[in-house]
This record gives C-alpha cells, structure tokens and sequence, in this order.
C-alpha cells in the first residue's frame, strides 16, 4: 500500500563531502549511463554506496526502468534488496511503483526478496510476466497463496497461480510500538482503489477501509498485517 502524501518536511542537516565519482555513479545510474557507471566505478565510486536516503545505483536504475544498467549492477554484485531510507522501499517495489516490468522480473530472477508482492501485483495488476516472474524464482508463501487464489478470477491468472509452489509462513516478527505507528495514516491501494485508515492498537494495528467498520490486523511481517479471518492483508510500502 502507499502513503498518500499530506505534508513532509524535512530537515537538512550537514553531511561529509561525497566523492566526486561517487555522485558520477549515481547521475550515471539515473540516466541509464552503463559507460559512466563503469567509469565511476573503475574511479572508486562504492556499487552499494547510497546517498543521504541511501539510494545506491541499482535502486537508482531500478525505479528509472533502465534494464541493461540494472543487469550490469546485479551481475558486478550490487545488493538487490538494499532499502533506501526516505520510504523504506527496495529496488523490486520501486521498479514495480514506476511500471517497470522487465527490470521487476530481472530482480525476481536475481533473488530480490518481495516476490509475494510482486506475485499479488503481476496477478491483481494484469501483468502476467510479473506473477510469472515470482512464480519461478521460488516458493511462496502459504498465506498469501491462499489469500490469492480467493481474490483472483481471471482463468489465465488463475492458471499460472496453480503453478506456483508453497512453503510454510515464517514466525512473525514482534514489531515494536514505533515500527508500527510508522503505519499508521491514511494511504490509498497499490493493487485496489480503496482508500484505507491505520491505526495502532496494542500490539497491531486497526484499518478502516473506505470508512467502513473497524478491522483488527495480525501481524504476519515487517510491513505486513493480516486479519484474523484470513480475508484482508494489508502490504505496506512507501514508509
């Protein structure tokens, strides 16, 4: 799910100069500049080096949608599941976030963690080749197959969803008071129309979905709450 934005404000504080071939690498991988990336590089510019958010080359590339600069990147090394610092996002949402498929299904096949994710995405989005590409790179978990294969009604969809492969949900991880108010809020459907209200309540978290009656939230991941029915998870990305 993203935020919907209201007001940000941020505080600029002072910072270490950056080396000059460090900032090259980053305008490099924004502009999808594979030679000025190699040269920064050979420069002595760091391939996981992020900047004041912490956007390292790939997550630059990813969400810019530029492919051969991504491959480049991933077979020299770089991290595939670095989190830049403003949203909290990866490279594999980021690239999904800005509609860029090809570069998404490159992730899932490099090992980039969120393919329950990109699988609800690919399936709930119309986007084949993204369920496909969270298909192959491995197992899914139980849960979120079930929860797709009740929401999911298109037969090609549904075919590929009986591909899939299952493996049992991890232990949630206990969250603490602070990483859950970081969502809490309003935000608007990634994968639906619907506009949502969080809050905390002890230990998890209470939706409200186009102002209907309040939902009670496991939770079941880092960014993500299930209801105690199964029948609503909630994915939060953006925070």
């Amino acid at each position: 799910m993203k935020a919907i934005p209201t007001l940000v404000l941020l505080l600029l504080v002072g910072s270490a100069a950056v080396p000059a071939q460090q900032e090259d690498l980053w305008q490099a991988a924004r502009l999808g500049d594979l030679a000025g990336v190699k040269a920064a590089l050979d420069a002595g510019a760091s391939i996981d080096g992020g900047d004041r958010w912490d956007n390292t080359a790939i997550y630059l590339a990813a969400r810019a949608g530029h492919l051969e600069v991504a491959r480049w990147l991933i077979e020299n090394g770089a991290d595939v599941d670095v989190r830049e610092s403003f949203y909290g996002t990866r490279p594999l949402e980021a690239a999904l976030q800005g509609g860029h498929y090809e570069v998404a299904n490159l992730l899932l096949a490099s090992g980039a963690e969120g393919r329950e994710q990109a699988l609800a995405f690919g399936l709930l989005r119309g986007q084949p080749d993204v369920a496909r590409a969270a298909i192959e790179s491995g197992p899914i978990y139980a849960s979120a197959l079930e929860q797709l294969r009740s929401q999911v009604e298109d037969p090609e969809m549904r075919a590929l969803l009986a591909k899939a492969r299952s493996e049992p949900d991890p232990e949630p991880p206990k969250l603490t008071s602070e990483q859950i108010d970081r969502m809490t809020g309003r935000f608007e459907g990634w994968v639906s129309d619907s506009f949502v209200a969080a809050r905390r309540e002890g230990d998890g978290l209470v939706l409200t979905i186009d102002g209907g009656e309040p939902i009670a939230m496991q939770i079941t991941g880092e960014q993500s709450f299930r209801s105690a029915d199964g029948s609503i998870e909630a994915n939060f990305f953006g925070r």
